[in-house]
Parts: structure tokens; sequence; C-alpha cells
């Protein structure tokens, strides 16, 4: 090519790369774009999941029965005890590449010797991503006929994501509870509070995950929670779009497509499977870094083979981006009831917990889980795990 060609070349290329500049900038408004995308990528890299530690300090001690004797036990000293515990279980990082905190975890102290000061720096130390829960609860909506709820947390959010991300969180969570049996009102009203939240953290460098959550309770069957996930799911990604939210830059947690506690038939793998794949292909952009799931009161058997069957589902190929886990009770369950509370059980718990999050990376992987087999407990919290 000669120099005035090339010349010319580059002359022309100078308003293709602004067209190109301003399409990314449209596409990916934050100027944490790039880190973002990435930490979103590092979330749901090949075999690992999330471990959801947010429950508050007056829902915790409720969960753990079996690890003390007097209420007046759980106090916050106790309660960093217990999640120190679980986070300096060695070689969790293989496995779980972030932990959701509660707010009150975030600027906690650790009391074992030569730990780092803060839990988001003890986090890193062990390569693990530390993430907090933004959203703060929910209750009744105000108005409405048929019982749905209403999340709360958007007041301030802003000023939060800031001191979060100054503390050293990189990804967040909004979780909004849905019925299945709930109204266009409010499944609009949640969509739009999803939005909002994932935007706000964009603007401000954390990862949102966006968790719009299809409670499963009641006798409905399978095609029922398959409406009421695929309607959620739509209406949330219709609502981040009009709000500018990046989805390369976000992660969906969502609730498996199951039939209610209460149906006759037995719950089955294949048929969740089944479900939860075609819901996904209908509803879900391609672009989505990747999805994980909730346990919802799930047993650690069940939740684990759920997982399995869903990546080795026949019609997985239509969903291409990684389907893994973010569970809270059907991680944290084993390592509770090895644990009791007692300092000579604390390896058996850590071991427990180790072995659990290694199953659950198998099964994201569509691999049969190895080991000791989990316990067929159910971990089931009526009334939409109030918190």
């Amino acid at each position: 090519m000669s120099a005035p060609e090339e010349q010319q070349r580059e002359e022309l290329s100078a308003p293709e790369e602004q067209q190109r500049e301003e399409l990314n900038a449209f596409l990916g408004p934050s100027k944490y774009r790039d880190e973002l995308r990435q930490t979103a990528r590092l979330l749901i890299a090949p075999g690992k999941g999330l471990l959801a530690c947010d429950e508050p300090p007056h829902v915790l001690p409720g969960r753990m029965k079996m690890c003390w004797s007097d209420p007046k036990e759980c106090t916050e000293a106790w309660r960093i005890k217990y999640r120190e515990l679980m986070f300096t279980t060695e070689g969790l990082g293989a496995y779980v590449s972030g932990i959701i905190l509660h707010e009150e975890t975030c600027s906690q102290t650790m009391a074992r010797k030569g730990c780092p000061d803060k839990v988001p720096q003890l986090l890193e130390s062990m390569g693990i991503i530390p993430g907090v829960k933004l959203d703060q609860g929910f209750s009744d909506m105000p108005g409405s006929t048929c019982g749905d709820w209403r999340t709360a947390g958007l007041d301030g959010l802003r000023e939060r994501c800031a001191a979060y991300r100054a503390l050293g969180l990189r990804f967040a969570k909004w979780r909004a509870p849905l019925k299945i049996d709930g109204s266009e009102a409010a499944v609009n009203a949640e969509a739009d509070a999803l939005a909002c939240y994932a935007r706000v953290c964009q603007d401000e460098g954390l990862v949102p995950i966006v968790e719009p959550d299809v409670v499963i309770e009641g006798d409905h069957g399978v095609a029922a929670a398959a409406c009421a996930t695929k309607r959620a799911l739509v209406r949330t990604f219709a609502a981040m779009d009009a709000r500018g939210v990046d989805v390369r830059g976000s992660l969906l947690k969502t609730n498996m497509v199951r039939c209610g506690p209460g149906h006759a038939c037995a719950e089955r793998c294949d048929l969740v499977a089944s479900a939860t794949v075609q819901v996904f292909a209908d509803a879900l952009p391609s672009s989505l870094p990747g999805v994980v799931f909730l346990s919802g009161g799930m047993s650690e058997a069940f939740a684990t083979n759920a997982l399995a069957a869903i990546n080795r589902d026949p019609n997985r190929k239509l969903c291409p981006y990684p389907l893994t886990f973010s569970y809270g009770r059907a991680l944290q369950h084993c390592f509770r009831v090895a644990w009791e509370g007692k300092s000579a059980n604390e390896a058996a718990a850590q071991a427990a917990l180790l072995a659990c999050a290694r199953r659950n990376s198998e099964a994201s992987l569509g691999k049969t889980p190895e080991g000791r087999a989990a316990s067929t407990d159910s971990l089931h919290v009526a009334g939409g795990n109030r918190y």
C-alpha cells in the first residue's frame, strides 16, 4: 500500500474509531465498564460459584440453633467467629469465586491472629471477590389485594455503593422476591427497582447481581412456575435496558423453575432442568455473562443434583453462558451441623464446607458430584425468607 493510501486509510479510520467509542459508551456507560465486565467474568469462572453469607444479625441465630444453647450467646463476636471460620477454609477459593456479605460483616475486624484487619482484605488474600447485599428486605406492598411484596433500599443507595467500593467490595446483590400469582404491578415495580439498583451500582463501580426470586411456595405445577419466572426475567431485563444497564457488566441470580412443595407429584431434577433451561433460552439475552442460582430452601442434595442436571440438559447449548451456584443454606448447612459451635469441631466443619463447595463446582460443570452424599433435609423457610 502506498504512503498516500495509508494516510487516507488512517484519516478515514479516525471518525470510525470515534463512532466505535460512542457505541461502546452507549452500551456500557459506566466509567468502570471494562473492570465491571472483567469482574463479572471472574465471578462465573468455570467450576466456581458464590457463597451467599448475607443473613442479617437477627436472622442468623435462628438458622443455627444447633450451634448455641442460649440466644444470649449470639453476639457480634459470635457472628464474627462463625464467618471467619468459614472464610478461612483452606482451598475454598478453588470452588468459590465470591462471597456475598451482609452489610454488618463488610467493615468487621476478624479476631483470629494473623488475619488482615477487614473482611474484604481477608477474602482478597484468599483469591475470593468480596460483595455485599444492598437491598434492605421487603414488606407487604401497599394497596395490593394479593399479598404482593415490595423491596426497600433505594434511598441513599448511591452513597452506600460508593462507601462499599472504598472498603474494597467489588460486587453487590439485590433480591426482589415475587409471588407465583403476584400482580403485574408488583412484577413491574420490582423489575424497575432492580434496574435502578443495577444502574447505580455500575455508576459507582460495583457489579450488580440482580435477583428476581419467584418464591417457590404452594401447590403449583412446573408450568405455573415457568410462566411466573419467564415473566419476571423478561420484565427485569427490559427495565435494565430502559435504565441503560450494561448487561455484560452484570449477573443474574434467580430461582430454578420448580413445582411447589405442596404439589402432588414428587420433584424431579430432570424436570427442573428442562423447565429452567427452556425458560432461560426464551427470556435471557445471550450477552449475559452468567447465571447463579439461589438454593431457595432446597436440600443440599437436591440443589447440587438439580444444578448438575441443568448443565447436562440436552438443550443446555441454547444458553451460551455459565449456569452455576450462589447458595446460602445449601452451602452453609453442612458446616453448621458439623461445627455445633464447638472449637473441637472447627476442622470438621471446614472440611464439610469444602466438600460441599467441591460437589457444587462439579455440578456446575455438568459432572456427577463425587464424595460423601449431601443431606436430603429440606431447608425451606416459609414466608419468602423475610430479610
